[in-house]
């Protein structure tokens, strides 16, 4: 279903609180123009995500902007039920169910949202995810790797053999990056790459080339549709996840019988990834012999360019910088907060990598079944850029903070 957009511009989320609850006087009508303007302001705001989430009488609707979560409005608990419903009616779902979680999309003018609607013990939570209704891939240029690491992607893209692994938590952006080299893939070669995507779920309906979706309910799984799309030989496989042993063991053979393959798997790092893989049970010497990379991704929020200004972090900080960068002096940069970032200092995000190309001192080692501290180092010891170093180098340049650094990497990467 399509709804209309309104024409007023992005108002704040004050602003828009103190309209929806306005407008909310108890029948469908104000609640169909409620949620219309609220879908819109979501897109207005670049929302990734908004939630309504029942709890203590109240619903309180959120927005996920860069990552972050903004409160919106607290509305009374009464129009709870009024708005799951208005939602299921949109989405096609089953509107007198409210014991079973339901999926589905409603679109507006510029976005897509799939729609999850989760019984809790207050109430039926939704979670409504935005995405361009456009479906417009974004360049490998837009996402914001280094040069090095921009440059050493595209040539294995262009190898158009093998298997290239990404990893990452959820929301990092990995399936971003891999539509991205798609995208690329198909621009450059067009037909003749035969490319075929196997997904849970398919994200977007791109028309330009085979996308398989997979499905508990038909018994399709990643391994079993991923054998299936072997029979029929395609040039460049797009394998939403790596979730099991079987589905690893097919994918790894597919990367060294001709084809490239592109995948996720979840592990903390890039050398995490090759101990992954031996754990799951796959022989080291397929690991050798399919995987050509890893690319470990977190995503960062960049500066405001509007409000930008010098700062002084916090000693600690600083010197973790100059362990990395002993030649930077200043100025360390931080946006103030200005009305076209909503006060937050930052607008949108870019990824950090790291990307590990496996070579002759990897693979010996891989051979021994190492671990991921051994591996780590000698990747180091080859010239190897690891995601703190990548970070420490955005902060150089003014692309973000020091502070917004460590958040997005978390503990799982040590200074």
């Amino acid at each position: 279903m399509t709804l209309t957009v309104p024409t007023n511009g992005r108002m704040t989320p004050e602003a828009l609180g103190e309209e929806l609850l306005s407008m909310l006087g108890g029948d469908d009508r104000h609640m169909k123009e409620a949620l219309d303007l609220l879908l819109s302001q979501a897109v207005m705001h670049r929302a990734s995500d908004v939630h309504a989430e029942p709890y203590r009488g109240m619903l309180k609707v959120r927005f996920r902007v860069d990552g972050y979560f903004r409160d919106v409005v607290e509305l009374p608990g009464e129009v709870l039920e009024q708005m799951v419903a208005r939602v299921k009616v949109m989405a096609g779902l089953i509107v007198h169910r409210r014991d079973i979680p339901q999926e589905g999309r409603i679109r507006i003018e510029g976005a897509d949202f799939r729609v999850s609607i989760l019984p809790t013990v207050a109430g039926e939570k939704l979670a409504l995810r935005a995405f361009d209704a456009a479906g417009r891939l974004m360049e490998l240029e837009e996402l914001g790797f280094s040069s090095p690491t921009l440059v050493n992607f595209e040539h294995l893209l262009g190898g158009l053999s093998g298997t290239i692994l990404l990893t990452g938590p959820s929301g990092s952006g990995k399936t971003t990056t891999i539509y991205a080299a798609l995208k690329r893939i198909h621009d450059r070669y067009g037909d003749h790459a035969a490319i075929t995507t196997i997904e849970d779920p398919v994200e977007y309906d791109l028309g330009l080339f085979a996308q398989v979706q997979v499905s508990s309910r038909s018994e399709l799984s990643f391994a079993s549709a991923l054998t299936s799309v072997l029979r029929q030989d395609p040039g460049v496989i797009m394998l939403g996840e790596i979730r099991d042993p079987q589905t690893g063991e097919i994918a790894m053979r597919a990367g060294l019988t001709g084809h490239l393959v592109l995948s996720t798997i979840h592990s903390g790092t890039a050398c995490g990834v090759l101990a992954r893989l031996m754990d799951m049970g796959i022989e080291p010497y397929i690991v050798n012999s399919s995987v050509r990379a890893v690319l470990a991704q977190r995503l960062a929020r960049r500066l405001c360019k509007h409000c930008v200004d010098a700062y002084e972090p916090d000693p600690a900080l600083v010197d973790l910088v100059k362990k990395y960068a002993p030649e930077f002096d200043g100025p360390f940069l931080k946006g103030k907060g200005c009305p076209s970032c909503l006060g937050t200092g930052f607008h949108g995000r870019f990824a950090l990598t790291e990307l590990l190309v496996l070579g002759d001192r990897l693979s010996g080692l891989i051979a021994e079944k190492a671990g991921t501290g051994k591996l780590e180092r000698a990747a180091l010891e080859t010239g190897f850029t690891p995601l703190l170093s990548d970070g420490i180098e955005q902060v150089v340049t003014g692309r973000t903070t020091v502070e917004e650094v460590v958040r997005a990497l978390g503990t799982e990467v040590s200074p």
